[in-house]
């Protein structure tokens, strides 16, 4: 039975003429430069000997592994093939190819190597993974880059599609068998963990069977994937789990708003501070807590920090008041543009109250760098360390469901920005020439639909209105316009536009010789524009 053995692994060379960089069980990867990358790697495969692809492997190029992305026009695949192994001998006469009509499925996953607090490469690796919710009408929620325990490496990274498909093809009950120890306690917990990690599924992308004409000319069962190296896709799990420490927002926070020093401590007026705030101090404390600590928003989070700066008060005059509520008031009249009556005294600040103060600031501050970024892109740390690694499975020959087979991970490999440069030759665009060219040929190609209040504030807008700070009027016929422009001038003028301001920052930054580069093409003979 084919299930017996089977080894997934990279493409091998030809064992009597052996190519460097295709030896080894990590999968094949290729660095493409086509316009049709997996169209050219098949063409490629189908040549004898294999040597048509030996140029393009990534052994070839740098090291450590740096694979760009798909705005560079570099593609990166990778390639394996499926053996029998029956016996655990790595010798080819007795692995003979896989049976294509075997495979049930296969994918590729892509992980990320976690990192220490100095930023250095540990082993345990995260995957991409999903979970999914079965009390919630099996709803799924990406979650973004989860740590994989070291048993998860090689199981499978879609078990909600392992059980369902297992437990259909025996008729038994979907659900998995439950580990037990015998020990009550322990078998409650393990069994949480266990349905919690049953319910993450790894994102898989798709690893396809060559044509069975490549196959056939290489005599080998070959699989090929393109390595994904940029998404779409936002985690929707929180990123931001303590984002600001409270002995940070302790120091940010006014001297005024933490716990008074015993030093600053009037002898005669115990709840009274030696000190107080100038206006323009004052004034400063009351928009940090406007504009950064939301003290005038309708929050629970807002409330929270008024009453806690309730728990000491502010003299006001002859009044005792407490002072949240005298800041709240206070700063309203500084949004209004009225400047707040200066406090006569300011109240001492207990330790408890610095720290409910701190507290409920940190808890703002959380919140806001929440809202502000929601969510994290699969692939906003390049940096890191990433590899992939394939998987087949197999079917089986008893009628048992089909068995899950891995091939080792890659190396590991970080990716490119995307402004570093690239090995594929620019993008020409050509410009129309401005002398001997009939320029009124050039017909505005592009139409604008502007609505009319837009359309009369753009006409009635000078440049004084603009330096001056005047907002346009916007009166006017009400009529809607559509208007046309001509992109290839406009392109001109922005190239003329573009060209002055780079000469103007030059004299700054120097950037002249490596920012622009100006080649001379000779004419044709024939006097035309042709090279």
């Amino acid at each position: 039975m084919v299930n017996h053995g089977v080894k997934l692994r990279g493409l091998r060379g030809p064992q009597n003429s052996p190519i460097a960089g295709l030896s080894g069980d990590a999968p094949t990867i290729l660095r493409r430069l086509d316009e049709n990358p997996i169209a050219g790697v098949l063409a490629d495969l189908a040549k004898p000997g294999l040597q048509a692809i030996a140029n393009s492997l990534v052994t070839q190029f740098t090291d450590p592994w740096r694979f760009y992305q798909p705005v560079h026009r570099v593609f990166h695949v990778a390639l394996l093939e499926a053996v029998c192994d029956p016996f655990g001998a790595d010798v080819d006469a007795f692995q003979p190819r896989l049976d294509p009509l075997k495979i049930d499925s296969a994918g590729l996953v892509l992980r990320r190597y976690t990192e220490d607090s100095q930023g250095n490469r540990l082993q345990q690796q995260e995957g991409w993974r999903s979970l999914e919710n079965p009390a919630n009408n099996n709803t799924v929620k990406l979650r973004g880059w989860i740590p994989l325990p070291d048993s998860a490496l090689t199981q499978d990274p879609q078990p909600q599609r392992s059980v369902t498909r297992q437990f259909a093809i025996t008729g038994r009950s979907a659900n998995p068998p439950e580990i037990k120890t015998g020990r009550l306690e322990l078998d409650r917990q393990l069994s949480v963990l266990q349905a919690v990690e049953a319910a993450y599924s790894e994102q898989v992308h798709p690893l396809f069977v060559a044509p069975p004409e490549v196959c056939e000319a290489i005599g080998k069962t070959v699989l090929y994937a393109l390595i994904p190296l940029t998404s779409q896709e936002l985690s929707a799990a929180e990123n931001v789990t303590s984002a600001f420490g409270l002995d940070f927002v302790k120091s940010h926070l006014s001297e005024f708003l933490t716990a008074t020093l015993p030093a600053d401590i009037d002898t005669d007026r115990r709840d009274r501070r030696r000190q107080r705030p100038n206006q323009d101090t004052y004034e400063e404390i009351l928009r940090q807590l406007s504009e950064e600590f939301e003290l005038l928003k309708n929050l629970s989070t807002s409330r929270n920090l008024v009453n806690s700066l309730n728990r000491f008060s502010l003299f006001v005059g002859s009044d005792q008041r407490l002072a949240g509520n005298e800041l709240k008031r206070a700063a309203q009249q500084l949004s209004e543009g009225t400047s707040p009556t200066l406090p006569a005294a300011w109240g001492v600040i207990d330790r408890a109250t610095g720290e409910a103060i701190a507290q409920q600031v940190k808890a703002i501050l959380d919140r806001r760098i929440t809202l502000a970024i929601p969510q994290l892109n699969r692939f906003d740390e390049l940096d890191r360390d990433y590899s992939v690694r394939a998987f087949i499975r197999v079917k089986s020959d008893d009628g048992c469901p089909p068995k899950l087979w891995w091939s080792p991970a890659s190396n590991p490999f970080t990716i490119r920005r995307w402004y570093e440069n690239t090995p594929v030759a620019p993008v020409q665009i050509a410009l129309p020439d401005l002398i001997g060219t009939d320029l009124s040929k050039l017909t505005p190609n592009v139409t604008f639909a502007v609505p009319a209040g837009l359309f009369n504030a753009i006409d009635g807008m000078t440049l004084d209105d603009l330096l001056n700070g005047k907002k346009p009027s916007g009166g006017g016929p009400a009529l809607d316009w559509i208007c046309g422009f001509n992109i290839p001038i406009i392109t001109i003028c922005a190239f003329i536009v573009l060209n002055i301001f780079l000469q103007l920052l030059n004299f700054i930054f120097f950037w002249l010789p490596f920012i622009k580069i100006c080649v001379p093409i000779p004419r044709s003979s024939s006097g035309g524009n042709a090279p």
